[in-house]
């Protein structure tokens, strides 16, 4: 994010284990989105949950909007 000159604020990160990308990128206070590989109910403190990568887009462009 330095490099790019980013703040947290810009940035999200995109994983799909739990503990390793939604937990630790939230620490870090960036927007996080969980993709669902399990067929389990676990309760997640993502921003969003999806099942296909293809929602991304869709997402990102909502928060840019919020964010105008």
């Amino acid at each position: 994010m330095n490099q790019l000159e980013l703040t947290a604020d810009q940035c999200v990160f995109v994983g799909d284990h739990i503990e390793n990308d939604i937990i630790a990128s939230k620490r870090v206070e960036l927007k996080a989105i969980w993709k669902n590989n399990t067929t389990s109910d676990v309760e997640v403190e993502a921003d969003v949950v999806i099942e296909n990568l293809n929602k991304i887009p869709t997402i990102i462009e909502n928060w840019s909007k919020e964010n105008e």
